[in-house]
Order: C-alpha cells, then structure tokens, then sequence
C-alpha cells in the first residue's frame, strides 16, 4: 500500500493516481473526511429553519403546495389560530368559520402588505449629492 501511496520526485503524482486519475483513500486520509462531516453537519444544523411557535390568535397564510404556473400564489389566506395541538399541529379559521387542522411547516406569519409599504413623511430634504445635481 505504501508504494501505491508514495508520490514521484518528477511529476508529484501518486502512481496510482497516475493510472487511475484519482487519488486513493488510505486510513491516514479518513480522519480529515470524518472532521469534515461533523463540519458539513454543524453547517446543515446552522440552516435548517427552526419551527416559529405560533400564538393563539396570530394571523397566518397557509402554503397551498405547488403553482400551476409561476403567476399562482403560494398561499392561501389570511386564517387565524384558534387551537394550538401536539406535535407542531394548529387549528386554524378562515373568515367565514371553517376550521382546519394543519402542522407548523405549511404556514407562514402573515404581514399586512400595507403595513409593510414605508412612507415618507412631508419636509423630508434629499440629502445624497449626486441627486441634488441637475442632469447635463
């Protein structure tokens, strides 16, 4: 194994990586994969989205699944938490009374989209100089 393993003075090649074109796995290289791994896992724990408790009463929208074409909406609603249940399961309302029963991935806390429109009050000045000069 070590002769496989030994790189050449001429072209700093294994000779197995010159008649395979890739280089072997040995047991002194897996300890690097096995550090890699738990990084790679600590980086996948990092990104994965944790579940938002939701309250009683909050408003949210409810992920329908796929668009038939890409101008569908996502979600559905507005409905409000009437229940919370086990398990990451919430009763929910809609505005005309029906309830459903759905879990925590399929909805989404929903904003006011009028809400989310900043505005600007009156006796604001411009303040950046590349507008206060006229266009040539």
């Amino acid at each position: 194994m070590a002769i496989h393993t030994t790189s050449n003075r001429n072209n700093g090649m294994y000779p197995a990586e010159m008649m395979y074109g890739v280089r072997l796995e040995t047991p002194a290289s897996w300890l690097s994969v096995i550090m890699n791994s738990e990084d790679l896992e600590n980086r996948i724990r990092k990104n994965i989205p944790q579940l938002i408790e939701q309250v009683t009463g909050n408003i949210i929208l409810l992920y329908t699944g796929q668009a038939k074409n890409k101008m569908d909406p996502l979600t559905t609603g507005p409905y409000t938490i009437t229940k919370i249940l086990d398990h990451g399961r919430y009763e929910i309302e809609d505005h005309k009374g029906n309830l459903d029963i759905v879990h925590a991935d399929r909805i989404k806390l929903y904003t006011n989209p009028i809400e989310g429109i900043p505005t600007v009050g009156k006796g604001h000045r411009i303040t950046f100089p590349s507008l206060l000069k006229p266009f040539n």
